[in-house]
Order: C-alpha cells, then structure tokens, then sequence
C-alpha cells in the first residue's frame, strides 16, 4: 500500500489491481483492502478528491486530515494555506472546505488553552511536602544528568560547596552529590554482557567470519599475522587460525555434499 501510495497509484488502477469487481461486498478481503487505500489516498492527495463525493466520505477523509495536523503541531495559518486558501480568514468564509478549516481552528484553540494549565501532575505535586518536592527534583536532575555544580546553582547557592554549608537545602545538595557518585560508579562499570573472556571473543569472532565465508588467508590477516602460515606458528593467537582452517575444511566439506 505504502509503495502505491508513493507511485501515486489512482483507487481505481488498484481497484483493477486487486481485480475488485464488486464494490458493494464487504466481506470481500480484496475490497476491504481496497476501500483502506482509497481513503487513505485522498487523504494524502487531497486535491484528487472527486467533486461527486458523498459528503460523509469527504467529511471522513478530512477528520483523519485534522488529526494529522493536530499531531504535527500545524498552525491555523499553515492549514488555511494547505487547504488552498489565499487572502485573509475572513475572505475565504463560504468557500468549499472553508468548514473544515473553522473546526480546525477551533480544535487548535482548545488545544492551546488545555496546554496553557499546569498537567494535573504537577498540581498534585504543589500540595506534597517539602521534602517529596525536593527528592522529585532531586530524580529530575539526575535523570537529566546535571552534575552537582549545576544542581549547586539550581538551589540557588553561589560561592564555593564549603561557603554554603549549613544554609537551607544545603543536605539536598550533599544526598544529590551521593546520589551523582553512585550513578557514576555504575556507569562505569561494564554491562554483564561484555564481561566475556578472551576464549568466548575470540570464538565470536571465528564464528562471525566463518558466517561471512571468510577464508583462511583472511583470517591470517586478521589475526595480524603476516608471512606464511608456518612462519607464525607459536605465535599467541595461532590456535584460533589452526581451529578456523578446521572450521573452514569442515563448511566446505559439507557445501561440496549438498551440491
């Protein structure tokens, strides 16, 4: 669908397509799908919209457009614009479509008013203690990984960490300074998952070129080798290339069999 929809393919060549040839039954799989592209098509080409279209199906095709807009953040400008407008609101009142652009502005504006009051989160948290307030602010610095210089001059304290001990909120500051330590202490450490020995890696890597059919000379080279293959011998990592050239031997054994 998303391919004939980029190719600008009409509703009726996929209609032809899809080989509908009764559009009244419902229950048909091929005209179910069809039925999906021609709405979704008029949608993303509004202007292909037929001028005999029962206003049911525009008024369809127009909600899903709305909610599109309202997603993208559009303005009432930049949807008067879209909609083929031209000149001032006033001037375009009576045209064809022009309903549409008067819900969207009212669903605009409703939405800006709803985002203009605080969320009813933070109404919730005017009304906890001070401390809850605090611990809140505290986890928001962290996740935004402020270091504790930052979170010093967010509670307002100027001067050296020393100058403001024993003033109001100076404890924050010293549990957000453990706080920070500790996460830092975690990240660096390395995740479980690459805590492998040098064996596990070493057959990853086997494992990947034999997946890539690398041959044997590659491998040589991989492992920093260089010379001849009997030169090397002894050398740490020589193992991993005598093990591979068995690997290898063994994969083309069994590909020469299936042939």
């Amino acid at each position: 669908m998303k391919f004939w929809l980029y190719r600008r393919t009409t509703p009726e060549e996929v209609s032809m397509k899809l080989k509908v040839t009764r559009k009244t039954d419902k229950t048909d799989m091929n005209y179910r799908y069809y039925a999906r592209y021609y709405f979704r098509y008029y949608v993303k080409y509004p202007s292909k919209i037929p001028k005999d279209l029962p206003k049911k199906g525009v008024d369809n095709i127009m909600k899903a457009r709305m909610y599109d807009w309202i997603n993208k953040n559009r303005s009432p400008a930049q949807v008067f614009n879209e909609l083929g407008f031209t000149g001032t609101f006033e001037s375009a009142r009576g045209k064809p479509y022009y309903e549409y652009f008067e819900r969207y502005f009212k669903k605009w504006r409703d939405l800006q008013i709803r985002l203009s009051k605080p969320p009813p989160k933070l109404q919730i948290n005017l009304e906890k203690t001070s401390h809850e307030v605090m611990m809140t602010r505290l986890e928001n610095w962290l996740r935004s990984t402020y270091t504790p210089a930052q979170v010093f001059k967010e509670l307002g304290f100027t001067g050296s960490f020393a100058s403001a001990r024993g003033k109001p909120n100076y404890e924050y500051f010293e549990l957000y300074s453990k706080m920070w330590s500790a996460l830092q202490t975690r990240l660096s450490r390395p995740p479980p998952k690459l805590q492998k020995t040098t064996h596990e890696a070493m057959m990853e890597r086997l494992e990947k070129w034999l997946r890539s059919t690398y041959t044997p000379a590659q491998v040589f080279k991989e492992l920093g080798f260089t010379g001849t293959f009997a030169s090397a011998r002894g050398k740490p990592n020589y193992e991993y290339f005598e093990l591979y050239s068995k690997m290898w031997r063994v994969l083309q054994s069994r590909l020469s069999q299936d042939i």
